[in-house]
């Protein structure tokens, strides 16, 4: 949401000072770090143990993945302040410079601006996408909610909390005992937290697609309790990759191909999702 504001106003905000301000906020990322919250950074804290695919699970268990609708945009600057603000002063002890981040946070959140056709508008709604802050803002502000939600269970015996959560900015991944329907509670309670923020899509059962992995039930989880995965691909996918007759360096395409492999290799807990994936990218 835009709302217009006087040119010479805007002026006023230096642009530099601004990106500069965004980094600065960035380098706080040891925020992700607090144990509580259930950071999946990349790709790697999925396959690393952090989402404990080589823990073993019970046959009662299924998977369950959420996505959050439009979530940069829909977060209400005012009270991820507010939230933020919380956060910081309740780990002072591991954030000396409290009272500065939430100085730069809300001049880099209230100063929102842009440029259209020679007039100013500033954003008054959401946080802007594109600035170094805005990752980190959503993964602390959502971790805020789910955090106040899991206290509501202490008080409400219908809601199952998930086994295991993780979250990558607006993905989510879960494992719980719970049916669909516990898991369609459970996504109802956290949607009444804030008006704009909404879980609006999910997958429940046997099997999910999360970013570039399909997590699922295979042989070894009937036989060992282990959940499998293999790399999701889309079926647009046309294997368009850097043509032959392109100008780059030999060692660029070699490279291509053997990190690519190595990938399928990393991805894949069986041998056959290899091999099928190694036989479409060459052929």
């Amino acid at each position: 949401m835009f709302s217009s504001i006087d040119s010479l106003m805007a002026k006023e905000v230096n642009t530099k000072d601004h990106k500069r301000i965004g980094f600065t906020a960035d380098h706080h990322s040891y925020w992700r770090a607090l144990g509580e919250f259930p950071f999946a950074q990349d790709m790697e804290d999925v396959l690393q143990g952090k989402l404990a695919f080589q823990k073993q699970f019970g046959s009662d268990c299924f998977l369950f993945r959420v996505d959050f609708e439009s979530l940069y945009t829909d977060i209400p600057v005012e009270h991820a302040i507010d939230v933020m603000k919380e956060l910081v002063f309740e780990y002072k002890n591991i954030i000396s410079n409290a009272d500065f981040i939430i100085d730069l946070l809300e001049l880099v959140l209230k100063n929102s601006l842009m440029e259209f056709h020679g007039e100013y508008f500033q954003q008054i709604f959401g946080i802007i996408m594109g600035t170094n802050v805005a990752p980190i803002l959503a993964n602390l502000y959502l971790a805020k909610l789910e955090k106040i939600l899991k206290e509501k269970t202490k008080n409400d015996p219908k809601m199952v909390w998930p086994i295991l959560f993780k979250r990558f900015i607006d993905d989510g991944f879960g494992i719980t005992k719970g049916s669909k329907s516990d898991v369609e509670y459970w996504i109802l309670n956290f949607n009444l937290l804030v008006e704009s923020i909404k879980i609006d899509k999910f997958q429940y059962g046997s099997k999910v697609e999360y970013m570039d992995l399909v997590i699922f039930k295979g042989n070894r989880f009937y036989q060992k309790g282990l959940f499998d995965i293999k790399i999701f691909q889309k079926e647009q996918n046309l294997y368009a990759y850097i043509p032959k007759k392109s100008n780059h360096k030999k060692h660029t395409f070699k490279n291509l191909v053997v990190n690519e492999l190595k990938r399928y290799v990393k991805y894949n807990s069986e041998k056959l999702g290899f091999y099928r994936l190694q036989n479409i990218f060459f052929d």
